[in-house]
């Protein structure tokens, strides 16, 4: 398969998918849309092994701008998270309501830290 070919058939996936969830969401299924977010997955995983031309589906530099920006990103969330559970600790004294948005957003923090660990461990160990 070429490029070109992969190209066009995730971008109609994707638009197919996109619209698929939308309406499961609206009709209040929840289990299509996640099965269909799974099928999508493999399916592009399988026809991305099997592009065949020279051409890249992305280079270096692409790779080095995204991790620039998922690392913003992961950075900025952090510290979002981590500020709104100081403030909704703090408006917890005078609504029980804000403690349980305080214990979301701090295991939300916390679970992006140790998936932050196990993945910078995972890359120091890989083998290239």
């Amino acid at each position: 398969m070429k490029t070109k070919t992969f190209k066009w058939i995730s971008s109609v996936s994707s638009g197919i998918l996109g619209f698929v969830v939308a309406i499961c969401i609206i009709n209040g299924n929840f289990i299509i849309p996640l099965a269909g977010m799974a099928l999508f997955t493999v399916l592009i995983a399988t026809l991305k092994m099997k592009v065949k031309d020279k051409e890249l589906l992305t280079d270096e530099r692409v790779d080095k701008i995204a991790g620039k920006a998922a690392k913003l990103v992961y950075i900025l969330t952090t510290y979002i998270l981590a500020i709104a559970t100081v403030v909704f600790a703090a408006l917890s004294r005078t609504n029980d309501v804000f403690f349980g948005y305080s214990a979301i957003t701090s295991a939300t923090c916390i679970g992006m830290l140790l998936l932050y660990i196990a993945a910078l461990s995972y890359y120091n160990h890989k083998k290239d």
